[in-house]
C-alpha cells in the first residue's frame, strides 16, 4: 500500500498507542509530511547532514539511524517507532510542527480545515500578574525579583478557589512555613516541593507531581501535564530554560537574562487549530499559561510591572525548548455549571452568549458568582440563598458588589465603596417615594381647582344676568317715588358689587 486513506493511518497509530490529542496531531504530522505515502522520501541534498528522509513519517537516516529503512517504509513499524521518537506522544520533532504546516491536517469542527478547536480552561478564576512585586508596599526598595514560584502558585490557588488571592498574601504565608526557613527564600526563590507543601496552606488537593528531574522532557511530561490541565487541574510547571519561553500572544519573550529553574502556572490547554479563547486565531498546540516574568502586558519596569490579566500562549514545541523538569497539580474549581468564562482580552462571556467587562467579570468570579447567568444588563443576578446580587461598573476596571440577602431588607457589601452606591439607591427610593406622594396631592390640588372653575363659571352666568336685568329697569325710567323700583335697583347694584 503506497499511500494510505486517512482511516488506514488511524488504525496503524492507534495500534502504535497513539490516542485523543496526540492521535490528531500525529496523523496530521503524517499528513504534511508525506500525504500518508509509505513510500514518500525526501533528499539527501534538502538535508543537513546530508540524509534521506523516509516513509510515511519522513524517518530521517541521520537523526532517526536507529529506524531502519524495512521499519520507516512499513506503516505499522514507522508509527510505532513515532511513539518512541515523540515520548509516548509529548513532543514532535518534525519540522511539519514546529513551523505550523500540520495545522491544516488537524480535525476540527467543519472537517479537515477550518472550523474552531475547543480550548480547555480550567474553569475556576484564570488570573496572572508580575512576579516582580514588593514585599512591603509602597517600599519600592522591597520589589523581589525571583518570586517565580509564589506568583505561579498564586494563578494556581486563585483558578482552583475561583477566587482571587494576592501574590503577597501567597509570599508571606510561604516565609512564614517550615520556620525558621520557610518555603520560599527572603527573594521569593523556591522549589516544587516548596510549592507543593504551599498548595497545602490554602487546602487544595494534589492530583499529580513530579519532583526535579531533567530527564522527565523525553519521559512523558506533554502527557501528564495535559491530563491534568485539559481536566480542569491547574498546575504549576517548571522549566530549566525559561528563556526560551516566547508567547504566541504578544510575541514577547522573558523580563530577564539566563533564567533557569522557573516557574509557570499551566491554565488551559489547546490540541491546535483556531482558537475560541484566542478570539479564533490558529494556534500549534500547546497550553495557555500565566507567566510572571513574561513582558507581555507591560510587564516591566518603566511601568511600575503592572502586567495585565492576560495569559500568555507557549507551544508544545516551545515548552519542549524550555526544558520541563517539574510539576505539580491540584483539584479544580468544581461548580454545577461554570457560565462565565474569561476570554484572552480579560472580558466574559457565558454560557447563554452575553458577555460583561473585566471588571465585573473578576467581581463575580471573586464572589463565587461565576455559575450564574447574568441579566438586566449583565449587573444584577439571582442567586440562591439571596433576594439580589449587583454589580456596578466602574471606570478603571472597578466595581461596586453588594448583596441583598433578603426581598427589601439590607445591603451587605464586600467592598467599603459599594456603601455609596447602595446610599444613593436608598436615597433614590426614598425620593421616589416623596414623588409619588406629591404626585397625588397635586392630583387632589388639581380636582380642588377644577371645582373652583365650576363655581366661578356659575357666578359669571349669574352676574351676567343680573346685570341684563339692571339694563332693562334703568331704560324704564321708574319713578323717583316709586319705593319698589328703587329698592329693586339698590338691591341688583349690591349683588353685581358682591
Amino acid at each position: 500500500m503506497a499511500i494510505l486513506t486517512l482511516d488506514q493511518a488511524r488504525a496503524f497509530a492507534q495500534a502504535a498507542g497513539f490516542s485523543g490529542p496526540s492521535l490528531s496531531i500525529v496523523l496530521a504530522i503524517a499528513q504534511a509530511e508525506s500525504g500518508l505515502n509509505t513510500q514518500a522520501t525526501n533528499g539527501p541534498g534538502d538535508n543537513t547532514p546530508p540524509s534521506i528522509d523516509r516513509g510515511v513519517l519522513q524517518l530521517n537516516s541521520f537523526w532517526h539511524a536507529e529506524v531502519p529503512d524495512a521499519c520507516a517504509f512499513d506503516p505499522a513499524c514507522a508509527f510505532t517507532a513515532a511513539w518512541t521518537i515523540s515520548g509516548s506522544g509529548a513532543h514532535w520533532p518534525w519540522s511539519t510542527y514546529s513551523n505550523g504546516a500540520y495545522l491544516k491536517y488537524m480535525p476540527t469542527s467543519g472537517g479537515m480545515s477550518g472550523g474552531t478547536m475547543t480550548d480547555s480552561m480550567c474553569k475556576g478564576l484564570l488570573d496572572r500578574g508580575s512576579e516582580f512585586f514588593m514585599t512591603n508596599p509602597p517600599d519600592e526598595n522591597s520589589r523581589i525579583f525571583a518570586a517565580c514560584g509564589p506568583r505561579a502558585l498564586t494563578s494556581v490557588i486563585c483558578a482552583a478557589l475561583n477566587k482571587k488571592v494576592l501574590a503577597l498574601d501567597v509570599y508571606r504565608r510561604l516565609r512564614a512555613a517550615n520556620a525558621p526557613n520557610g518555603l520560599c527564600d527572603p527573594n521569593g526563590a523556591s522549589t516544587i516541593a516548596g510549592l507543593h507543601a504551599g498548595a497545602d496552606l490554602y487546602g487544595l488537593t494534589h492530583v499529580g507531581f513530579q519532583d526535579y528531574d531533567e530527564a522527565w522532557r523525553n519521559n512523558g511530561w506533554q502527557a501528564q501535564v495535559v491530563a491534568c490541565v485539559g481536566a480542569n487541574k491547574p498546575a504549576v510547571l517548571m522549566v530549566h530554560a525559561g528563556q526560551a519561553l516566547i508567547d504566541l500572544m504578544s510575541n514577547q519573550g522573558e523580563n530577564g537574562s539566563g533564567i533557569e529553574n522557573h516557574f509557570i502556572a499551566a491554565l488551559g490547554y489547546h490540541p491546535g487549530g483556531a482558537s475560541d479563547y484566542a478570539g479564533g486565531k490558529v494556534l500549534p498546540a500547546g497550553l495557555w499559561c500565566a507567566d510572571g516574568a513574561s513582558y507581555a502586558g507591560g510587564n516591566n519596569r518603566g511601568n511600575g510591572f503592572g502586567a495585565a490579566d492576560v495569559l500568555q500562549f507557549y507551544s508544545f514545541a516551545t515548552l519542549y525548548a524550555a526544558w520541563p523538569v517539574a510539576y505539580m497539580a491540584v483539584e479544580g474549581y468544581q461548580a454545577t455549571t461554570m457560565a462565565w468564562v474569561k476570554q484572552s482580552d480579560g472580558s466574559g462571556k457565558d454560557d447563554k452568549g452575553n458577555v460583561c467587562g473585566s471588571g465585573t467579570l473578576d467581581a463575580l468570579l471573586a464572589a463565587n458568582m461565576g455559575q450564574f447567568d447574568g441579566r438586566m444588563s449583565e449587573t444584577h443576578y439571582s442567586a440562591s440563598g439571596v433576594a439580589d446580587v449587583a454589580f456596578l461598573p466602574l471606570v478603571n476596571g472597578a466595581v461596586f458588589h453588594a448583596v441583598q440577602q433578603s426581598a427589601g431588607g439590607t445591603w451587605a457589601q464586600d467592598q467599603n465603596a459599594a456603601q455609596v452606591a447602595i446610599d444613593l439607591y436608598e436615597l433614590a427610593t426614598a425620593d421616589a417615594a416623596s414623588l409619588a406622594t406629591a404626585k397625588s396631592e397635586l392630583t387632589a390640588a388639581d380636582a380642588s381647582l377644577a371645582s373652583a372653575n365650576d363655581a366661578l363659571q356659575a357666578a359669571n352666568v349669574k352676574i351676567a344676568a343680573l346685570e341684563q336685568q339692571l339694563q332693562q329697569l334703568q331704560q324704564q325710567q321708574p319713578p323717583v317715588s316709586d319705593p319698589t323700583a328703587v329698592a329693586l335697583v339698590a338691591a341688583i347694584k349690591a349683588a353685581l358689587a358682591a
